[in-house]
């Protein structure tokens, strides 16, 4: 099969889409893979080549059919987020080829604009336009049945659901030592619904060490959180856009990860990195979690800092608890988020229809 990739637009931004088509590539396809190399928000390592992917490296704005010189014509399009919508679609109406779009998301209290802290009416109206030329695809597919569900009840169309992989599914082999579990890890952007202030609270009244890797944030979020660790100043530290191999390197020596959402509309790739390197974690309880998480990780009511620092000292101290949510929360990464099952996944809705 002939597969073209929109890659990188103006969110995934982080070379996933580089590593998925390399699962295409290594399956027989022919990958065309459209992305902008300059394009990242880190380091996010050396990118491997293969025989059946060709790259068509182009600013994010070129997307364009007059753009595209191909020696194949694609049998399918596939858009890795959702705005590259618009070139997706584009795309189909020009080349006639059955195209499909992913979303990252289906962030209502981001877009609907019922929710006064969170509501961004500047990206409420891209994320409708992108929406609205998705619509025109032959499917679209969310990373969890509750935007799954969503979707269908306010424009009557079924979509698709495929987890999304974490992005280096491989980094345990990279690690020849034992690891130090010495500190509690938070992997997020600095943002109102992601709440890394409560983690912090949580922290700052027990002995553990807490390290903190974001690649952005809201000044007013990351104002809120720095206050609260430079009251405590040798008990946190944050590494801002560090690189995917650093990254992995902090979940991998943590003792555990705490995952924060305050929102029940978005799912969460933390805890699914953590569990590739062998690291249980703890976070909020709403369905969409529990859907990708299911009994692996320990879930506490939603903004309980009391509930979540209970958690936390639950989980560092129990080494039988610790001990079973690693080997559970393994064995579900392995068996439904690594790049080659979602790349099993995508093909499965492609030859589905």
């Amino acid at each position: 099969m002939n597969i073209l990739v929109f890659g990188n637009g103006s969110l995934s931004i982080a070379d996933q889409e580089h590593k998925l088509s390399l699962e295409f590539a290594k399956m027989g396809h022919c990958v065309y893979l459209l992305c902008n190399k300059k394009n990242r928000l880190f380091d996010s390592g050396k990118t491997e080549e293969h025989k059946n992917l060709i790259t068509i490296d182009l600013p994010f704005q070129e997307y364009r059919y007059e753009h595209l010189t191909l020696d194949h014509k694609p049998d399918v399009c596939i858009g890795m987020d959702q705005s590259v919508s618009p070139f997706v679609a584009e795309y189909r109406d020009r080349a006639r080829v059955p195209s499909y779009c992913m979303f990252l998301d289906l962030p209502i209290h981001v877009i609907d604009g019922k929710d006064a802290v969170n509501y961004n009416p500047t990206y409420s109206q891209r994320y409708y336009y992108w929406i609205n030329c998705a619509l025109e695809l032959d499917g679209v597919i969310f990373n969890n049945s509750v935007a799954v569900d969503e979707f269908k009840r306010r424009y009557k169309r079924k979509a698709h659901l495929v987890f999304y992989s974490v992005s280096q599914d491989n980094a345990l082999d990279n690690f020849d030592y034992s690891p130090s579990k010495d500190y509690v890890f938070g992997c997020n952007r600095i943002i109102s619904y992601k709440r890394t202030d409560l983690a912090l609270q949580a922290i700052r009244r027990t002995d553990y060490a807490y390290k903190h890797s974001f690649v952005s944030g809201d000044k007013v979020e990351m104002e809120k959180t720095y206050a609260i660790a430079n009251a405590s100043p040798n008990k946190f530290m944050f590494y801002e856009k560090a690189s995917e191999d650093r990254k992995m390197e902090l979940f991998y020596n943590a003792k555990l990860t705490v995952y924060p959402q305050m929102t029940e509309w978005i799912g969460g790739l933390s805890i699914l990195e953590s569990w590739s390197v062998k690291t249980p974690g703890v976070c909020f309880d709403y369905p969409v979690l529990r859907e990708l998480y299911a009994d692996c990780v320990l879930y506490v009511k939603p903004g309980s800092v009391i509930q979540l620092r209970e958690a936390i000292t639950q989980l560092y101290e129990d080494e039988d608890l610790s001990a079973d949510l690693i080997e559970k929360g393994y064995n579900r990464f392995k068996q439904y988020f690594t790049r080659k099952v979602m790349a099993e996944s995508l093909l499965e809705v492609i030859e589905n229809g």
